[in-house]
């Protein structure tokens, strides 16, 4: 079996870390291991593999002799140095640099993953589209989707190491230093930058992600992000509208034969996703499945799913583990 070398740049973020941890976990052929970060982690040791390793600076010899090359780094890091690493290996993007590129893949690959073949740069997609897409697809090619709103719930660890120690920060009744407001004693409707049409960019991207990832620009797509005193997972009530009639438990039965998805959907037993469920795997939970009377053949329900595996890390690495399975 051919062995790979690996680049991870971003390795010592929580994305990077959980990728790395995810690695291990699928046991894949790898032959080398370079673990790239910032400046201030140039020297520190990682140990992946039962081996240690030393955490290296960027640079443009970084991808040399590289077979995939992960980004976890933000999308300016991304911008610098994808197309640089691209000469040299495959990308897998983590980021939001790419995503839109109408040259480049956006890729959920138990989705989408024949797109990622061929191809040198990947985007994976943002961490609250990955679980909504996976069961939207299904439901998109049963029903066809006319509109579909998303309000999200978003843990603070999208947000990185600055995220979480915000909140823990605020708990103690310190002043926060990352959000504009303190995060453990109210939530926050603003994720990423203000946009002229009043949205958010992260907002935005459930929009634009959407559309992409389904093949679907035609279709009519809102978002409302929102930031909760919640360390990991993230949560989002999805409200849609399809052309096609549907029955209730036709539609969660559906659900139920999903890969990836398992359904908590019994109030009176207390049955429903929380960030318990969730927490550090990569399963993508469905609940409080219920007609939306507000809408013509409207639909309503409740998606969990932990987004720095499902939602970041482990989707990446099953983009990998795509390509290598497919390669002639």
């Amino acid at each position: 079996m051919k062995k790979y070398n690996v680049v991870v740049v971003g390795a010592t973020g929580l994305v990077g870390r959980t990728l790395l941890r995810v690695l291990e976990e699928r046991k894949l052929p790898i032959a080398g291991l370079r673990l790239i970060a910032s400046e201030k982690s140039i020297g520190k040791k990682l140990t992946v593999f039962g081996k240690e390793y030393v955490v290296e600076g960027l640079g443009k010899e970084s991808f040399k002799g590289c077979d995939f090359a992960f980004f976890c780094a933000g999308s300016k890091v991304s911008e610098q140095y994808v197309p640089l690493a691209a000469k040299h290996s495959i990308v897998i993007d983590n980021s939001s640099a790419f995503r839109m590129n109408p040259d480049i893949p956006l890729v959920v690959p138990w989705i989408n993953g024949e797109l990622a073949l061929g191809k040198k740069i990947i985007a994976n997609a943002n961490c609250s589209i990955i679980p909504c897409v996976t069961v939207l697809k299904t439901l998109d090619e049963r029903f066809c989707l006319t509109k579909v709103n998303y309000t999200t719930y978003q843990a603070v660890s999208g947000s990185g190491f600055k995220g979480i120690n915000d909140l823990m920060r605020t708990r103690t009744g310190e002043k926060p230093l990352f959000y504009p407001q303190p995060i453990a004693s109210t939530c926050i409707p603003l994720i990423g930058d203000a946009i002229t049409s009043g949205d958010t960019s992260e907002e935005k991207k459930m929009k634009d992600e959407t559309k992409k990832i389904l093949n679907r620009f035609d279709l009519k797509v809102s978002a409302t992000c929102v930031r909760v005193p919640v360390f990991y997972c993230h949560g989002i009530v999805v409200s849609l509208e399809t052309k096609e009639k549907f029955n209730l438990s036709d539609v969660k039965n559906l659900f139920s034969e999903i890969p990836k998805v398992i359904v908590k959907d019994d109030l009176r037993k207390n049955d429903f996703p929380t960030s318990l469920d969730g927490y550090d795997n990569d399963n993508i939970y469905v609940g409080r499945i219920r007609e939306d009377e507000t809408r013509e053949n409207g639909l309503l329900f409740y998606v969990l799913a932990d987004n720095l595996r499902i939602g970041a890390a482990s989707s990446s690495v099953a983009i990998m583990e795509y390509i290598i399975n497919h390669q002639k």
